[in-house]
């Protein structure tokens, strides 16, 4: 049991298990830095589901025969989502140290079927 989670002063430390879909974790009774684990343990939560429902979707496309251009323009959807970030390649590296891009999200730089070469 951690009891580094609280101030030095605190006497006697309770701990209760709290479950939501298997997931357990454990929170300290207390005043203040519970409520910040409980938000912080729900956003936690709510990320994973997200990750979780973007990689079902991605399967479920894969499962249905989808073409590869298709699966890898879904994959880098869903990364552009669950990263919330605006602009995501997805490029697929030769032996020959060159970079091809196989999937963009909303960057003009780099568009589908650009070739880059790599320097090690």
């Amino acid at each position: 049991m951690r009891t580094s989670l609280l101030p030095c002063k605190v006497r006697k430390i309770a701990w209760f298990p709290s479950r939501f879909r298997g997931v357990t974790a454990w929170w300290p009774r207390s005043r203040g830095r519970t409520e910040v684990s409980r938000a912080e343990y729900r956003d936690g939560l709510r990320r994973l589901a997200d990750e979780q429902a973007a990689l079902r979707r991605v399967a479920t496309l894969v499962a249905e025969g989808a073409t590869p251009a298709e699966v890898f323009s879904a994959v880098a959807r869903e990364v552009s989502q669950v990263l919330g970030v605006p602009m995501v390649t997805l490029d697929r590296y030769d032996s020959h140290a060159k970079s091809t891009v196989v999937a963009s999200v909303d960057d003009p730089t780099f568009p589908v079927g650009s070739c880059t070469m790599v320097t090690p």
